[in-house]
């Protein structure tokens, strides 16, 4: 099969809007390891309906672990369904996820298209492979309407740490009714 690595990404400017279904993406679908993605904004962070996500995706017994995520910002805002996520599909170690913040990091609400997607920081893996940590750095934290914050394993590996370094507040609130069933916001 195919090993090949996914490549490195690197951002840096003055403000940042992902909007209206839109992926800043670093992903393999081999046994290679998901790239890299650096992301230095001066100002504000915001991602509507969409993602920046590293992955490996293999079937393979011996597949990459997911790429790391770091991303620093004045203020980091997810709605609607936008995502941050190192994820593995295969046996790999899923990635690490890195934000630093100096103001205020909102993770807000859903949004169904095809599936159900919550806004989310997150470090996934679905196979053997263990996930990764997440570590957020910011002034404050508000997780809202159905959002979370998770390092969690949907195979045989173990969930990973998720490190929060909040100086002033961190607000975990609200739920949203999807087809009937109640999703909570949470970090996990």
């Amino acid at each position: 099969g195919s090993t090949g690595n996914a490549g490195k990404i690197q951002i840096t400017t003055q403000q940042l809007n992902l909007l209206g279904g839109k992926e800043i993406g670093s992903n393999t679908f081999s046994s290679g390891k998901g790239g890299t993605i650096e992301i230095n904004v001066a100002g504000d962070i915001n991602v509507t309906q969409s993602a920046i996500t590293t992955s490996s995706v293999s079937t393979e017994r011996l597949a990459g672990q997911g790429g790391t995520i770091s991303i620093q910002a004045q203020n980091l805002k997810l709605t609607e369904g936008g995502q941050i996520g190192s994820n593995t599909a295969g046996e790999g170690q899923g990635g690490q996820v890195i934000i630093q913040v100096a103001g205020n990091v909102t993770l807000d609400g859903y949004i169904v298209i095809d599936d159900i997607h919550s806004s989310i920081i997150s470090s996934v893996t679905q196979g053997a492979g263990n996930a990764g940590t997440i570590e957020l750095t910011a002034h404050s934290l508000n997780v809202d309407r159905g959002a979370g914050i998770g390092s969690v394993t949907f195979g045989t590996g173990h969930g990973g740490q998720v490190i929060l370094h909040v100086t002033d507040q961190v607000k975990v609130s609200g739920s949203e009714t999807i087809n009937g069933e109640k999703v909570n916001s949470e970090i996990s």
